[in-house]
C-alpha cells in the first residue's frame, strides 16, 4: 500500500473566481460596475493578462460547448479531475447554478478535453512569459 504526504495545498482560480470565465470575449473591457470595483486596479483585468485571458475563455467556451457544458461545468470538472484536490467552493447566486454544479460534480472530463484544456493553459502562460 502506498501511502502519499499530505499537506495544506491551495489552488487559487482566481481567474475563475474573478469572473473572466463569464465575460466573453471580443473587445471587452472593464467598464461596468461600481466606479470602487477592484477589478478596475486588478492586474487579470489588465493587459497583457486580460488578452490572454480572454483568449482562453474563448477556447475554453469550444470545450465546453462541444460537451454541452457550460463554462463553469467545465472549470468544476477540471478542478474536480484533479487527485489533489478534495473539495471545490463553488459560490451561487441562483438555485439553478447548484443543479449545473451537481452535474459537473457528477461528470468526467475526456482525455481530449483534458489536453486541450492543457494546451490553452499552456498558450496562455507563453503569451504571459510565465513559462
Amino acid at each position: 500500500m502506498q501511502k502519499r504526504k499530505l499537506g495544506w495545498t491551495g489552488l487559487n482560480l482566481s481567474t475563475i473566481g474573478l469572473g473572466t470565465w463569464a465575460i466573453g470575449g471580443g473587445d471587452w473591457k472593464y467598464s461596468w460596475g461600481p466606479q470602487d470595483d477592484h477589478r478596475r486596479e486588478d492586474p487579470h483585468f489588465q493587459e497583457p493578462e486580460l488578452s490572454a485571458d480572454l483568449k482562453l475563455v474563448e477556447g475554453l467556451r469550444s470545450i465546453a460547448e462541444k460537451s454541452s457544458r457550460t463554462l463553469a461545468q467545465l472549470a468544476i470538472a477540471w478542478v474536480l479531475r484533479r487527485s489533489e484536490v478534495t473539495a471545490a467552493i463553488v459560490g451561487a447566486r441562483h438555485p439553478f447554478q447548484i443543479e449545473e454544479t451537481v452535474v459537473a460534480a457528477e461528470s468526467m472530463l475526456s482525455r481530449e478535453d483534458i489536453t486541450a484544456i492543457d494546451l490553452l493553459l499552456s498558450k496562455r502562460q507563453q503569451a504571459l512569459n510565465l513559462s
